[in-house]
């Protein structure tokens, strides 16, 4: 498969949330301090301009939206699954980059600008080189509530490793498959965010891809990811923690062994006849900024 000549399939594939889960004492285990901005975490809801939220996220990142008949933004640098030959949100409206706190709600956004947010007033002041980018009225959004759980999620990762179980018609495992380093540059993007906003966003090729994220089950650590654009396909996925380490599952059924064999047949390993189950499990740090 290309690399970055192609952009990625979504991070979070469609399965079934009670088919494959796991639940015992490997969801949790260990200790991960809150990300670095974790308290300054907010995202602003502009009126009346052309963008239209300016999120800071607990890991150093904003992102900047913009309405859809506004020009795509991307930045220069940075690679989160599958890739395929195409991908219909490939034209992103998203821009992002690292921020300083530099005073009071006072932040100094990398190619951006210093945002500054009058809570009282309502008022957000964005200035590039002395100039004012925007300045109006701005709403900050309702942070999704302080838990263990939503605390250690929220921040930005990548991927270190993973591996794929494959499973014929009675889930037993019939074979299985460690990605090589180089499989891993190929086939999975370099990093992604879950923000306190509820939003999530992955990138690759020059491309941002957004996604709003909700639990559909806590107790299983089971996330359920919607993309802005309906034709990504929404999908669920489990999350597993072990001190600074996050192991993200997917677990996928074929219609028959033609169709594993078939997703599969750009590879160079071989996939066992028998199989019509995948168990995909990728292995993420907290990405460094």
């Amino acid at each position: 498969m290309a690399a970055c000549a192609v952009c990625c399939a979504s991070l979070f594939t469609s399965c079934d949330t009670d088919e494959g889960v796991e639940t015992d004492s490997t969801l949790w285990s260990g200790t991960l301090a809150d990300a670095p901005y974790a308290a300054d975490a907010v995202c602003y809801e502009l009126t009346d301009s052309p963008i239209k939220t300016i999120e800071l996220t607990g890991s150093g990142l904003y992102f900047v939206t913009y309405d859809e008949n506004q020009p795509m933004y991307a930045p220069a640098r940075f690679k989160a699954n599958r890739k395929v030959a195409s991908r219909a949100s490939e034209v992103s409206n998203v821009k992002c980059g690292s921020f300083v706190k530099t005073g009071t709600n006072t932040f100094d956004l990398k190619d951006f600008g210093i945002l500054t947010y009058d809570s009282t007033s309502k008022n957000l002041t964005v200035t590039n080189a002395g100039v004012k980018v925007y300045i109006g009225v701005a709403i900050a959004s309702t942070r999704i509530q302080s838990t263990s759980l939503n605390d250690r999620l929220c921040r930005t990762w990548e991927f270190y490793a993973a591996r794929v179980e494959f499973l014929d018609r009675n889930k037993e495992k019939v074979g299985e498959h460690v990605f090589t380093e180089a499989e891993m540059k190929d086939e999975f993007i370099e990093f992604f965010t879950f923000t306190r906003s509820g939003r999530m966003y992955e990138y690759d090729c020059g491309f941002w891809y957004a996604y709003t994220w909700k639990w559909i089950n806590t107790k299983n650590q089971i996330i359920m990811a919607i993309p802005d654009n309906e034709s990504d396909g929404d999908g669920a996925f489990q999350v597993f923690f072990k001190n600074d380490k996050m192991t993200i599952l997917e677990v996928e059924p074929f219609e028959s062994e033609y169709d594993l064999q078939w997703y599969y047949n750009d590879y160079d390993f071989d996939v066992p006849s028998t199989a019509i189950y995948t168990k995909l499990y990728l292995e993420c740090q907290p990405f460094n900024i």
